[in-house]
């Protein structure tokens, strides 16, 4: 495919193998798409308008919502970038840039297995499912040498994707974690830059943990203080990156400080129905 043809570009030269698969690139979407996509950019009031609860950054449009349909029905660029990363074809690039790293790093589903279905992950389920709960469940099970993920009735190879687009605000910050143990694969897209903000805050942060370990003993949520932090990456037009969701793939939010405007970007996320696509 030539790269007037992509919608992103990276390639599987551009991932870096450690502490855990990952690519950070610029630019990360095609440039004229993505001059498209920031142009048409929903509004604050998009956002203001949306009263669903039960979000990343406080001001989300998730797949389900009617302000995320009504977006994509008026926007042809927003629509182009939703269909592709709704599709066989982003599980394809997701595969084509990190398969051959998914069994070393414990991932319970087999590359050349993993195929997409349609699915959307409504708000309530994600609201329903509360952080502290996820971690206490993930340590009683370590705890008693239970391997979640292998006591649903999912397909751990059958996959779907969730594109949110977002904006944060004053005070977001992300502690250091792993994500959602059913992710496969995540991905960032920033569309703005900080100095054009005057947000202080807000950077990305690649952890890596300081005791070496089997990579099925890592725990998801470790203490920042048992993490070095090995890259940074401040927020800026047009800079992405996706990384394997195994159980080291540590990283981190800075406090958004200071912020004239909202932060944009987009999270999305290919991701099984099944409970944990990684061994623990």
């Amino acid at each position: 495919m030539s790269s007037s043809d992509r919608i992103l570009m990276v390639t599987p030269e551009d991932v870096v193998e450690s502490p855990f698969p990952h690519v950070f690139k610029e630019p990360f979407v095609r440039p004229d798409l993505f001059a498209r996509l920031k142009a048409e950019f929903p509004k604050d009031d998009y956002f203001d308008r949306n009263t669903s609860v039960g979000g990343r950054a406080g001001r989300d449009l998730y797949p389900g919502d009617d302000l995320y349909t009504e977006l994509l029905s008026v926007s042809p660029a927003w629509r182009e970038l939703a269909d592709f990363v709704d599709s066989q074809d982003y599980i394809d690039l997701t595969l084509d840039l990190f398969g051959a790293y998914l069994e070393k790093n414990g991932c319970l589903a087999e590359a050349d297995k993993i195929h997409y279905s349609q699915w959307v992950e409504g708000r309530e389920l994600l609201a329903g499912k509360s952080t502290k709960l996820g971690r206490a469940s993930e340590k009683l099970k370590s705890a008693l040498g239970m391997s979640a993920g292998s006591n649903d009735d999912f397909d751990q190879n059958e996959v779907f994707v969730r594109m949110d687009i977002a904006q944060g605000a004053p005070g977001y910050e992300k502690p250091v974690h792993c994500d959602r143990a059913n992710r496969l694969t995540s991905m960032l897209i920033y569309f703005c830059n900080k100095q054009d903000i005057g947000m202080e805050g807000g950077d990305f942060r690649v952890h890596e943990h300081k005791t070496k370990k089997h990579i099925d003993k890592y725990e998801r949520h470790p203490k920042s203080a048992d993490t070095d932090i090995v890259a940074s990456f401040e927020p800026r037009e047009n800079f992405g990156g996706m990384f394997i969701g195994c159980n080291n793939s540590y990283h981190s939010a800075t406090a958004v400080t200071k912020s004239d405007r909202y932060r944009d970007f987009v999270y999305s996320s290919v991701a099984s129905r099944s409970m944990n696509l990684w061994r623990s």
